[in-house]
């Protein structure tokens, strides 16, 4: 027979705390790994709250990097992402753009006060398959117009 030990409940809170680490800063992944994306910074996060609906738009910025993100999220129970796109400019010129699809989002702010937004989002190519993703830790956002 198999005993079990019991974990006291401090113990468990503090693995559970530790597995939830949330990024201090945003990141942009290659989830093909062909590019470095390490240097890449967010360099603007903007947006508005307009009643259950919430527009956030970020651009990135790196060497061989500029990558501009549209979100519109629905503000609920959970909050989710209703649509979303992305448009990266190439060193020499050219554009890809695609959809995004939510990993997770993390949202708070009520009527009155600034919104924040955070989760991790994967960018769809043209096919719909997952080519980078963007980890946002959760940021308020600054009034834009979007």
């Amino acid at each position: 027979m198999i005993r079990l030990r019991a974990v006291p409940f401090s113990a468990g809170l503090l693995f559970l705390l530790a597995g939830c680490n949330a990024p201090k800063q945003p990141f942009v992944e290659d989830l093909s790994h062909r590019e470095d994306f390490s240097r890449v910074r967010m360099m603007t996060l903007g947006g508005a709250r307009d009643g259950d609906l919430l527009d956030a738009e970020a651009m990135f910025s790196g060497r061989s990097l500029l990558l501009t993100v549209k979100m519109r999220f629905a503000i609920g129970a959970p909050t989710t992402l209703m649509s979303g796109t992305w448009v990266r400019t190439l060193p020499d010129g050219k554009m890809e753009t695609g959809g995004i699809s939510a990993r997770s989002v993390a949202f708070t702010g009520g009527q009155g006060g600034s919104p924040s937004i955070g989760g991790s989002f994967d960018l769809l190519d043209k096919a719909g398959a997952r080519k980078y993703r963007v980890v946002l830790p959760l940021l308020e956002l600054r009034k834009a117009t979007l």
